[in-house]
């Protein structure tokens, strides 16, 4: 036992220093366009969708009730409830440049609208595409940046899996993976990426990849040579509050390491403040990272809070807000 608990806690501190230091330098440099920008993207789409209903109602004032159905349906969504914030978050993002902006978004797409031929059976096959838009059925980055601005999924992501607006990702295959095989589900809106680092499988950033919290899954093989898999009573003597103490890097704040059941077995949650510098920059981060072993991988899944991109609130504060989230992504993790 003292062998498996010395190779896998020297494992873990290693995936502790990959986890931190890595992604947030990797999510430094990423390539990703301007909030501002897509949320004006989404914004025009909202904005077309409402004058083209419209036009259906003045020329076929039969088609209202159609139109205000489908109109409820798509509003009583976290789509719908995103594409009414829009107009807030760009007056935000744009400041005084808004008022100008809006004025020339709102023209762009009223006269695309006004040149479209409209015809009784465009005007039906319009209202459908509505009802389908509703359920999801639109462009990826559009339905992302929707649900992404939905008042309620903003202040409590999980709220988004809740509604049914949710991704799998399965380790399954992946090359990063080791033959680690789980399944865990995430808010659909949070953006997903590969990681050039190793150990790191997947990466996911809130707010469809401009929000303050970052994911990662981490796999690495312990005991590669070993005879057998990690029993439970392995399991159950590694994760300890001292054992996970030690997991935690030196120059961060410790703030709590127990042991806590996931999926079905034993494993562990550290959570911990921590400073990292870059470039001349120093970032303050509050780490999350639930561990678990499956057969012989020890499997990490980290949430990091942002504290550059934290709005009225403190760590405390953001902790408090985010564990439900924490808890409702790791809900739905499977050992296959």
């Amino acid at each position: 036992m003292k062998i498996f608990t010395n190779h896998t806690l020297h494992t873990a501190l290693a995936l502790v220093a990959i986890s931190l230091t890595s992604l947030v330098a990797e999510e430094g440099v990423t390539t990703r366009e301007p909030k501002w920008k897509q949320v004006s993207q989404a914004y025009g789409f909202v904005v077309a969708q409402g004058y083209s209903l419209n036009r259906i109602i003045t020329e076929y004032p039969d088609l209202a009730p159609a139109v205000r159905r489908v109109n409820f349906e798509f509003n009583s969504t976290g789509l719908g409830e995103g594409a009414n914030a829009l107009e807030a978050v760009l007056k935000e993002e744009l400041g005084a440049e808004w008022p100008a902006t809006k004025i020339k978004l709102d023209e762009q797409f009223l006269g695309i609208v006004e040149k479209m031929e409209l015809t009784r059976e465009t005007a039906e096959q319009g209202i459908e595409e509505v009802r389908q838009r509703a359920k999801g059925n639109m462009p990826e980055s559009i339905r992302n940046t929707l649900l992404a601005n939905c008042p309620a999924y903003v202040k409590s992501p999980g709220a988004e899996l809740s509604a049914g607006w949710r991704q799998n990702f399965s380790t399954l295959k992946h090359p990063k993976s080791e033959g680690a095989d789980i399944t865990i589900g995430m808010p659909l809106s949070w953006r997903k990426r590969e990681s050039t680092r190793d150990g790191i499988v997947q990466v996911f950033r809130s707010g469809a990849g401009h929000g303050p919290i970052l994911c990662n899954i981490i796999c690495k093989k312990v005991l590669e040579d070993a005879d057998g898999d990690a029993t439970p009573e392995d399991m159950k003597e590694f994760f300890t509050e001292a054992i996970l103490k030690e997991m935690v890097p030196d120059d961060a704040t410790f703030i709590e390491g127990r042991p806590m059941t996931i999926a079905g077995a034993v494993g562990g949650i550290n959570i911990f403040d921590v400073t990292q510098e870059m470039l001349d920059v120093k970032m303050k981060m509050r780490s999350t990272t639930f561990i678990i072993i499956q057969k012989k991988q020890l499997i990490q899944v980290n949430f990091l809070i942002m504290g550059q991109f934290l709005k009225d609130m403190d760590f405390d504060e953001a902790q408090k807000a985010y564990f439900p989230t924490y808890r409702a992504i790791m809900s739905t993790l499977v050992r296959n």
